[in-house]
């Protein structure tokens, strides 16, 4: 996936006010190839040790009470900074930030590795989600603020779809090697696999020769919140729902088994699932538009949930056909409701003051997950009858 198109004949696409950052990303059209080289290794390195972070914690003896402290963590540092991630974006290009980032997760890495066995660390662990999750918001916040720049108003639902599903389809087999890699031969080996590839992502990043500006960031959306009203009501959900797939739903189902092969497996194919079922939700968004997919996607988001968490809670077998149900219908409100956000964005002056108020507002949803896990000692059933209530807020919508 190219970040511009190969014509520029697309070109008229894009606002005035963008025209400064979209010419330099025209003019390197033929370089940015190496941005997406970058990607794919680095999301496949990711892939494969994301999902088993908290299920290497829960082996060196981490109760899941601390585990639930450490994603905390990790997304409230986040989400909750991102007026500052804000900022050092907007000082540096993308290629900066991308050399920032990455040594960033891969120190958190190997703190990570060195938990096993130095016990001081074990007492101070908190650092170390705080640096993954300060890794994190800034690729994301880089990545997605220059896509929203070039993103223009034709077919924007499977402009959205291709930047979610490329890299999502270049993970496929990352969660079963990782789960191979860590069930076979240990943990460390796959953190040094990581690392490798890591190591291999930046290569492509420093060949690109040309400097590539972000957006500008002044903050002015943060002074303005009453404006945003509406959509905070609807982010800080999405925030919860997400974060129950993206780390809940992989915790559960090695609960059930206890096997990092097994989890890797289910992992690999929910992938395969959901990252092509994305492209056709992305048509299916520019055909019948966002508010239409998106209410329905509500509907049967809280069905699902609802009733995975009454499988979860009666211990019932079952319930692993929900992840399965889940993978095919989590687009239906991720993908419109994403593709909204991206159009919202562009209504600013910049869309990366926006979409780092996406990523504040989202901490709200994520730690009312967490933190009422935590407080309550609650059972992970319960965290999808939140999630399920608050999918059902997209009704609304």
């Amino acid at each position: 996936m190219k970040l511009l198109s190969k014509s520029q004949k697309h070109f008229h696409l894009f606002t005035n006010f963008h025209y400064h950052h979209i010419t330099k990303l025209f003019q390197l059209k033929d370089k940015l190839g190496l941005l997406y080289e970058h990607l794919i290794i680095q999301a496949f390195a990711i892939s494969l040790v994301s999902i088993f972070i908290p299920v290497y914690l829960l082996s060196i003896g981490f109760s899941l009470q601390k585990v639930l402290v450490f994603l905390l963590i990790e997304w409230g540092i986040f989400g909750a900074l991102s007026p500052v991630y804000g900022r050092i974006i907007n000082r540096f290009g993308l290629k900066e930030v991308i050399l920032i980032r990455t040594p960033l997760y891969f120190v958190g890495l190997y703190f990570l590795f060195l938990l096993r066995d130095n016990i001081f660390l074990r007492e101070v662990f908190y650092f170390i989600p705080a640096i993954i999750g300060a890794s994190g918001a800034l690729y994301t916040l880089s990545i997605d603020s220059i896509f929203a720049s070039e993103v223009g108003n034709r077919k924007q639902g499977e402009k959205v779809a291709k930047l979610i599903a490329l890299p999502q389809l270049a993970t496929i087999v990352g969660p079963f090697m990782g789960g191979m890699l860590s069930a076979l031969w240990g943990f460390q080996i796959l953190f040094f696999a990581v690392f490798i590839l890591l190591f291999i992502s930046c290569i492509p990043i420093l060949l690109i020769k040309e400097h590539i500006n972000h957006p500008p960031f002044k903050l002015k959306i943060f002074k303005k919140m009453k404006g945003q009203f509406k959509n905070f009501l609807y982010i800080v959900p999405f925030g919860t729902k997400t974060l129950i797939e993206i780390s809940i739903i992989p915790l559960v189902i090695y609960l059930y088994q206890e096997n990092t092969i097994y989890l890797g497996s289910i992992v690999s194919i929910l992938s395969i699932i959901s990252g092509l079922y994305v492209l056709l939700i992305g048509k299916l968004t520019d055909k019948y538009g966002y508010a239409k997919i998106l209410r329905f996607g509500g509907a049967v988001t809280c069905i699902i949930y609802l009733t995975f968490g009454y499988f979860l809670q009666n211990d019932s077998s079952p319930f692993l056909l929900f992840p399965i149900a889940a993978a095919m219908i989590c687009f239906l409100i991720n993908l419109p409701f994403e593709t909204y956000l991206f159009k919202e964005s562009r209504k600013e002056k910049s869309p990366l003051e926006f979409l780092a108020f996406r990523e504040f507002a989202q901490f709200w949803g994520r730690m009312i997950l967490l933190g009422t896990l935590i407080l309550f000692n609650y059972n992970l059933d319960f965290a999808f009858y939140l999630g399920g209530f608050f999918s059902g807020i997209f009704i609304l919508f």
